[in-house]
């Protein structure tokens, strides 16, 4: 049953390995790719949103603080995303881009934050989980410290804010990505596992396009933008997933 509100967004993988090509040859602007990475973000974000509060906004449930959280960080995605795109406009082009990264910077926190919830809730049930947690997280946090040690040491150049920024955005990027790794390990031959079998290549897109965001090169930022816009769509169709399963759930035993 949970399966339709996910198809919608399936047709729209193929739009970042459209436009992203075309802005690389400079077909595309750069911010028209923002501006497609918005609506990218932001229609799933709503479709979840809707979906986690269809029951109520406030629940004692970790799936649905974990769901409206994403949807949120989703959200805050977009306006930082749009808020990109209107970049050439602006009289103050510099605190413009640093006020969207700013807003970005939230989304993922949102991210972060539902993660973390879910994946204590998931420690407290499950001992076990709380060791697979723990390594997962340090190995996490020592790779993705080094890789942004050594990227602002080869990018030197960058500004300090420019490499402050996509450190922590690095960083946590790499957290959520290990972190959904170990739920989906936990839970693989589980209902829930299914929905974040979606997730999880949705943060490793997230990751990537940490990454590439680093140089700021011209390049590296239709990359960058064009992994993010897969990562939108993935955890969007996996939270929308996730949702229609409880929902199922709760009529079953309704």
């Amino acid at each position: 049953m949970a399966l339709p509100s996910v198809l919608p967004l399936l047709p729209a993988l193929a739009l970042p390995l459209v436009v992203g090509p075309l802005a690389a040859a400079g077909v595309l602007p750069l911010m028209v790719l923002y501006g497609m990475s918005g609506v990218t973000a932001s229609v799933p974000g709503w479709l979840a949103l809707r979906s986690c509060t269809a029951r109520g906004l406030i629940r004692d449930d970790a799936v649905h603080l974990m769901g409206l959280l994403i949807s949120f960080g989703l959200v805050a995605m977009a306006v930082a995303d749009f808020s990109h795109a209107s970049v050439a406009f602006c009289e103050a082009p510099y605190l413009a881009t640093y006020s969207a990264e700013v807003v970005h910077g939230t989304g993922v926190i949102l991210w972060l934050i539902g993660v973390l919830a879910y994946c204590r809730s998931v420690a407290s049930v499950l001992p076990p989980a709380r060791s697979v947690f723990l390594s997962l997280t340090v190995v996490a946090l020592f790779v993705s410290l080094s890789a942004s040690t050594l990227l602002a040491l080869v990018l030197s150049h960058l500004p300090l804010l420019h490499q402050v920024g996509h450190g922590f955005y690095t960083v946590t990027a790499a957290l959520l990505t290990v972190w959904v790794m170990g739920v989906v390990l936990l839970f693989r031959n589980g209902l829930i596992g299914r929905p974040l079998l979606l997730v999880f290549p949705g943060m490793l897109a997230l990751l990537a396009s940490a990454l590439l965001s680093w140089p700021g090169s011209q390049y590296t930022d239709v990359l960058s933008v064009s992994t993010g816009m897969l990562s939108y769509i993935l955890v969007g169709a996996g939270v929308l997933l996730l949702q229609g399963l409880v929902s199922d759930a709760h009529k079953s035993f309704g």
